[in-house]
């Protein structure tokens, strides 16, 4: 009976959101107004002028000065409350804003709530207001949470003297909002939400949100076209994301599905992260292409009860990449089992445990990650890299980036956000194509005083007392390159002429995120002066900056002082689950596993048994021995080879004897040692037969060359190829370079690049500041595919500012021909024949193709992802797929185009864009298709004009979402395309 009515419940609400939108207004409420300005009295209560309202505190009340008429309320440390309101047996919904003007001239002092029944969970105060005319608007929202039985508004001073004036407190039915056509509506059914009060219940009593009150319960997302199933569950550690009255929330979009682009996101309380600085920060770190969660603000409405304005925020997912404009990668993070663990002990002395020491190097999406051959390669090196910035390796430049990282703690340091770099806040993407690590924004809470001091002139102090896990970035501050692009950031970021751009881009989005919030909340409006008065402390600080960095730079890495923790053996039974043993397992061979045990538990312990999968348990025979924990002391670890696939490790703790214990048994090796880039830039060497190396340039003998190695030039060295070089890549020859690149031939002396044997690793070209090309060949050439280090292009060009003319691409053996990221190209006159996959694939670039021919590619001959590129003069000969093919967003515009030859001869696909005239497509299965592939995007279209069709199968598909125009006349899809079905045939190949 139940699930009948929470159907019919489901339907009705479906029905009536697809009919008529809830509006949430303060038009809408009925409201009562409580105020006084200490002016007027009845009896012993302070009153506004019709006498209705009554506050206590008329002995509080002084003439000494005031912000309106004689008098205002003085508090001191005998006089610690001043201007309470008691409202008793609120409402459950009811909705309360309550402002109080303050003298300025002192950072504390506010006005707050308090709660007497029910749970607290109604409150959430802002006292960083504006100051005018010499007073600071302090402010407070509540919501009211069942079976609360009194309220009481008050002004308070911490027992310091302060002066208090013009209070108001406003009651609304409930939350008012502001009506927009965008909002989120959820509905969780009735015995799912009620496991989610449950939760929350559990959460408030235990002080923090522990993993077992964080399970998931199904729901959905109501839209005016469809309803969503969604899995929803509790968000966050601290149970602040449950006491202001909007409960956090993580949820996960199911199936072929997304909400405004994201499958993963938050919802949280504006309050949780410092209401609009968090989204400023967000917005800043976009700006300057710093990897950072998407942040924005939603109305949401919550099984029909509006909730008022909710921030949301995406989750490490793939999705967060793309729109970044970035490969698909690996998103890191460090275990935070042990901290929170010790957390909800509650504990004084969580240092007496190896809480950071044990912390592993995790990762988000671990199940799709471990089964994709490629992703897991990328973990691999990724947390390779992650270990040895933990370890704080001094050769951080080789694994991290760090003109990305410089610039993000920049951006830090003008917030006042170091919150974001705690290590256990810490999130970073390993770029497949770099193999470095960039950090990822996220949990900024910038906008908060003191502003006394810079965070990295604290880190800078050598003689600080600090643990292992407050050094983290010991070895970064080691590096001039990290100190270089710093200081040229900071001083660039500092500078109010920058400020003033940055809020002059930013100004008419902030200005709608303030108009959302400003029914419900007080004085929301960013406080730009505080980044302007941020600024201009860093400036006054930076001669001190320079010189606790020189004096850092002189001290020897290994004179920065740790603090020694000194573990102690229990004598008591006292155990962490989180902070006991870690346990990685990887296949050896077919017939073996292999255990690698390491005891971080201050006790010794004995290693008994695993079990296997379906709880089946093997004993050794004679247990192995671990000893417990010293900081001093080798840590005790185990190298086991089993013949069955372990699920989880069984052992006994001293302290705990008479208890087997279990583990989880982490499916990966720990990482040691260096990335596959570390161990290829070791093999360069200055003296080659190959090249001669004059300065900073790099120059490779004239003549034929056999290559037959993998060479990797540093960024310290420019190359340059000369006309009429012949190079032969055999036996796993190829070329990786990280700076400049020019290869300029001749029609009469072209450069050939090729590979006799088909066995090589191709041209990698990475952040260059330009690569020129003119009349080179390239032949036989496969992608990079070092150890793990493995690219998709023969030619692959990343990051650069790229000029081709005239070049030529036969015979790939790999999925790209050439593939260009995230950079601005020129190409003229290329041509590319005979290719294993794609001809040309671009990602996230701008640029203009033309006077180009294409000719028997195994897929689609031009491809473009996130790219906005012109395409003129364009010849493409059988094609395997797509004949030109426009991806996640793009914006393409095509003139005089002739495709022969292809399934498809334009594709416009997730979100993008195409448009064109003169377009001829002959002998192809479709002359056009607009498609959706990914649920995070919307629809696509094309917009032609003059465009010629011969023999094909259909003039064109189009989904639902989607359309074209051809010579102004509109085509629209009204039915979902079976995808799969479309790319099955390739994933066959």
């Amino acid at each position: 009976m139940k699930l009948f009515l929470n159907l019919l419940f489901l339907n009705l609400l479906f029905f009536y959101s697809c009919t008529e939108k809830t509006e949430f207004t303060s038009e809408n409420n009925s409201n009562i107004l409580y105020s006084s300005s200490a002016e007027y009295l009845k009896g012993d209560m302070l009153t506004d002028s019709i006498g209705f309202s009554e506050f206590t505190g008329v002995n509080y009340r002084t003439a000494e000065l005031s912000r309106t008429g004689k008098y205002c309320v003085k508090l001191d440390s005998n006089h610690l409350y001043g201007f309470n309101l008691e409202i008793n047996n609120p409402k459950a919904g009811e909705f309360y804003k309550a402002i109080v003007w303050q003298k300025a001239g002192v950072n504390y002092g506010g006005i707050h709530c308090s709660v007497r029944g029910g749970e607290k969970r109604t409150v959430s105060s802002s006292n960083h207001g504006k100051v005018i005319n010499g007073w600071v608007k302090r402010s407070i929202s509540v919501i009211v949470a069942k079976g609360v039985e009194k309220l009481v508004f008050y002004a308070g001073s911490g027992a310091r003297i302060a002066y208090f004036d013009d209070i108001e407190v406003v009651r609304y039915s409930n939350i008012p909002s502001q009506t927009t056509s965008q909002s989120l509506t959820l509905f969780i059914p009735e015995e799912a939400n009620d496991k989610l009060e449950e939760y929350i219940s559990l959460a408030l009593k235990e002080g923090i949100i522990s993993p077992k009150n964080k399970a998931y319960v199904k729901g959905f997302i109501l839209s005016e076209f469809d309803s969503i199933p969604i899995d929803i569950r509790l968000k966050g550690d601290w149970v602040d994301h449950l006491t202001s009255g909007k409960p956090s929330y993580r949820i996960k979009i199911k199936g072929d599905y997304s909400f405004n682009g994201l499958k993963t996101f938050s919802l949280q309380h504006p309050k949780t992260r410092n209401f609009l600085n968090e989204w400023f920060m967000h917005k800043w770190c976009d700006l300057e292409d710093v990897l950072a969660t998407s942040y924005n603000f939603l109305p949401v409405v919550f099984n029909g009860e509006g909730m008022g304005v909710y921030a949301i925020e995406e989750h490490f997912d793939k999705q967060l990449l793309e729109q970044k404009n970035r490969r698909e990668g690996v998103l890191l993070k460090f275990d935070e089992g042990g901290f929170w663990e010790l957390g909800r002990l509650k504990t004084d002395n969580e240092k007496s445990y190896p809480y950071y020491k044990q912390s592993f190097i995790s990762f988000f999406k671990k199940k799709r990650t471990l089964k994709n051959k490629v992703l897991k390669k990328q973990f691999i090196d990724g947390s390779k890299a992650l270990q040895l910035f933990k370890e704080m390796d001094v050769r951080v430049g080789d694994f991290i980036d760090l003109k990305q990282i410089s610039k993000y703690y920049a951006i830090l340091e003008m917030g006042c956000a170091s919150h974001a770099n705690n290590w256990h806040n810490r999130r970073f993407y390993f770029n497949p194509i770099t193999q470095n690590l960039e950090n990822v924004g996220f949990d900024m809470l910038a906008g908060k005083e003191p502003e006394q001091e810079l965070s990295i002139i604290y880190s800078l102090n050598t003689k600080r007392e600090s643990l292992r896990e407050g050094r983290l970035d010991a070895g970064l501050f080691k590096n001039p390159d990290f100190r270089m692009y710093y200081m040229k950031f900071i001083q660039q970021f500092s500078d109010s002429t920058y400020l003033n751009q940055l809020f002059s881009e930013l100004n008419a989005e902030l200005a709608l995120k303030e108009d959302l919030m400003s029914d419900e909340f007080v004085d929301v409006e960013l406080n730009k002066e505080f980044y302007y008065r941020r600024g201009r402390t860093i400036n006054k600080k930076m001669k001190n900056l320079v010189i606790k960095w020189d004096d850092y730079m002189k001290v020897p890495f290994n004179d920065i002082e740790i603090k020694q923790d000194i573990y102690i053996e229990h004598t008591s039974d006292f155990y962490l689950e989180s902070v006991s043993i870690n346990a990685y397992v990887h296949k050896v061979d077919s017939s073996k596993y292999r255990l690698e045990i390491e005891n971080y538990h201050l006790n010794d312990v004995k290693i008994v048994g695993y079990k296997m999968k379906g709880d089946t348990v093997v004993k050794f025979k004679n247990p192995f021995d671990l000893k417990g924990f010293k900081e001093n002391s080798k840590l005790g670890m185990l190298d086991l080879d089993v013949k069955n696939k372990p699920k989880s490790v069984l052992f006994i703790v001293s302290n705990k004897p008479h208890h087997i214990l279990s583990k989880k048994i982490l499916k990966w090796r720990k990482p040691k040692g260096e990335t596959s880039k570390m161990k290829l830039a070791n093999s360069f060497s200055k003296e080659s037969i190959y090249y001669k190396v004059t300065g900073n340039e790099l120059v490779f003998n004239t003549g034929g060359l056999t290559i037959d190695k993998l060479i990797y030039i540093p960024s310290k060295y420019k190359v340059r190829i000369i006309k009429g070089t012949k190079i032969d890549f055999i036996n796993g020859g190829g070329l990786v370079a990280n700076n400049d690149f020019t290869a300029l031939g001749t029609k009469q002396a072209p450069i050939l690049i090729s590979s006799t044997d088909k066995n090589n690793h191709g041209i990698t070209i990475l952040k260059a500041s330009n690569v020129d090309m003119s009349f080179v060949e390239f032949e036989n050439l496969n992608a990079l595919h070092y150890k793990r280090w493995n690219l998709t292009g023969g030619v692959t060009i990343y990051e650069s500012e790229t000029r081709l003319n005239n070049c030529k691409i036969n015979a790939n053996i790999c999925e790209d021909g050439l593939n260009i990221i995230r950079s601005n190209f020129t190409i003229d006159s290329l041509v590319v024949t005979n290719t294993k996959s794609d001809g040309f694939d671009a990602d996230f670039c701008t640029g203009i193709i033309q006077n180009s021919y294409f000719e028997n590619t195994g897929n689609d001959c031009i491809d473009f992802s996130g790219s906005v590129i012109k395409i003129a003069n364009i010849n493409i000969l059988n094609s395997g797929d797509k004949g030109i093919s426009g991806g996640e967003a793009s914006m393409l515009e095509l003139n005089n185009i002739f495709i022969n030859g292809a399934i498809t001869g334009v594709a416009s696909k997730d979100g993008s864009i195409v448009k064109g005239e003169n377009i001829h497509v002959t002998n192809a299965e479709y002359g056009l298709a607009v498609f959706r592939k990914k649920p995070e995007y919307l629809g696509a279209s094309i917009d032609f004009k003059s465009i010629n069709y011969s023999n094909l199968g259909e003039k064109g598909l189009v989904e639902s979402g989607s359309f074209v125009v051809i010579d102004g006349h509109y085509f629209y899809g009204y039915s979902k395309l079976d995808i799969e079905a479309l790319y099955a045939r390739f994933d066959k190949k």
